[in-house]
């Protein structure tokens, strides 16, 4: 069974980057809307992928790009 991972990215600008990044890997990756909570930082959305939550948020991190969590499956 693949892996499924959702990580929390802060802005959309960021969670566009981070995707089009996992894609050029050869992920499939898509954005999402987070629902807004109280602790919501920035605009709250989120990278759905098909890998390990480790994988993806160490690919994004050395790209520059701020993963401030695990989002919602």
């Amino acid at each position: 069974m693949l892996e499924h991972s959702n990580l929390k990215i802060k802005t959309i600008t960021q969670a566009e980057r981070g995707r089009e990044l996992l894609r050029a890997r050869g992920y499939k990756a898509y954005i999402r809307r987070s629902a807004v909570t109280p602790d919501t930082q920035g605009c709250g959305y989120s990278i759905d992928v098909n890998c390990a939550y480790e994988t993806a948020a160490d690919l994004l991190g050395s790209a520059g790009i701020q993963v401030l969590g695990r989002g919602e499956p």
